[in-house]
């Protein structure tokens, strides 16, 4: 398969990047295209493009649970995991515990998806009165 045809197809049902050939998986603009239609395409994407930022945020943003399949050195960058948790909270369910105790990535998560989040932030920030509040105005 040609990559253009692959990329069509990626737009239309990402969640096919499984069939692809290794060498269309391995290229960046084919798993790009993956990811914005099905986020759990990513599981499928080779291991480099897996450590991708821009690749992983499009993936989380169409489905958090895209998340687990990110590297491990991006599912422990503080950095990134505070970007993804503003744009999908519920990614939250798959990064590093100690992300889940940090009240800015907890507050971002429960401004992005509110009571969502709620279950993945650690209790300790549960009560706390800047989520509480957030929480309070994001329905």
């Amino acid at each position: 398969m040609k990559k253009e045809d692959a990329i069509e197809l990626m737009y239309e049902d990402g969640c096919k990047l499984v069939e692809l050939s290794e060498d269309l998986r391995k290229d960046s603009e084919v798993v790009m295209a993956a990811v914005q239609n099905c986020g759990a395409a990513l599981e499928h994407a080779d291991k480099t493009l897996q450590e991708d930022e821009d690749i992983v945020s499009a993936a989380v943003s169409n489905d958090g649970a895209a998340m687990q399949f990110a590297s491990s050195s991006l599912q422990n960058n503080k950095d990134f995991v505070l970007q993804v948790a503003q744009d999908n909270g519920t990614a939250l369910e798959f990064v590093n515990e100690k992300f889940k105790k940090d009240k800015d990535i907890a507050l971002a998560a429960v401004e992005s998806v509110g009571e969502d989040a709620m279950d993945l932030i650690d209790e300790s920030l549960r009560k706390d009165e800047d989520i509480l509040n957030a929480l309070s105005q994001h329905g």
